[in-house]
C-alpha cells in the first residue's frame, strides 16, 4: 500500500528507534476501511522491528501509538490521508 519511496523514508526515520512501539488498532469487523487501515499500518510496521501492530475488534475505527506499552496521546480516528501521514510522521518524531 505504501510506495517504496515512503517506506525508504520511514526506514531512515525509524533507524534511531530504541523503544518498542505498538500501533494499537481498534476496528469494527465490517468497517469499510478496515482492510485499508490494517494494510497501511502493517506496511509501516514492516519498516522496523521496533514497531508492531495489535488489532482488536471495536465499534468504530481508530488507532493509537503506544511506547513500551504505554499510551503516547497520539490517536487517529480513521485512515490518515497524505497530509495526516505527514502529521503523524512529525508527531512520531516528537515521541521518539
Amino acid at each position: 500500500m505504501l510506495d517504496i519511496s515512503l517506506k525508504d523514508q520511514l526506514k531512515n526515520i525509524f533507524a534511531v528507534l530504541e523503544a518498542q512501539y505498538t500501533l494499537d488498532i481498534t476496528v469494527a469487523p465490517q468497517h469499510e476501511s478496515r482492510q485499508e487501515l490494517t494494510e497501511m499500518l502493517a506496511d509501516v510496521a514492516e519498516c522496523t522491528d521496533k514497531i508492531s501492530c495489535r488489532i482488536r475488534e471495536g465499534k468504530e475505527l481508530e488507532f493509537a501509538l503506544l511506547k513500551n506499552g504505554e499510551p503516547t496521546g497520539i490517536k487517529f480516528r480513521g485512515v490518515p490521508n497524505r497530509s495526516e501521514e505527514h502529521t503523524s510522521e512529525l508527531q512520531s518524531r516528537q515521541v521518539i
